[in-house]
């Protein structure tokens, strides 16, 4: 899919970040479960990412679907500040993620959300 919508854009290789030099790399670790189950906010939203394209995005399923707006809408500065849904939407109310203000990044910066075991555990019991 991330092929496809690549259409005729030329990148240079050298450009790509590799996972562990990723910001926040440290963190992409879990002591109980090591790096299978780590999970990350997606770039343009208060969504958990499943997607991770260009060696240096993370999306979620919805704002993958448009890719190009995406960027358009982060570097117009027009991307909603958190709660934010898919595609620019403005939420209202809490943070989807639960992550507080104070530890929120700014609309299109990546972040890691720590082990999904983890979290689910928290959150389930």
């Amino acid at each position: 899919r991330c092929g496809e919508a690549r259409g005729d854009y030329e990148f240079n290789p050298e450009e790509l970040i590799c996972a562990g030099c990723l910001p926040h790399s440290a963190d992409t670790s879990c002591d109980k479960h090591g790096t299978e189950f780590i999970e990350y906010k997606c770039r343009f939203c208060c969504s958990t990412a499943v997607f991770f394209c260009f060696g240096t995005t993370h999306f979620c399923d919805a704002c993958h679907s448009r890719p190009g707006d995406m960027q358009t809408m982060q570097s117009s500065g027009t991307l909603p500040p958190c709660p934010a849904g898919p595609l620019g939407k403005k939420l209202e109310g809490d943070c989807p993620l639960g992550l507080s203000e104070s530890s929120h990044p700014e609309p299109g910066e990546e972040m890691v959300l720590g082990c999904g075991i983890c979290r689910n555990a928290k959150t389930s019991f």
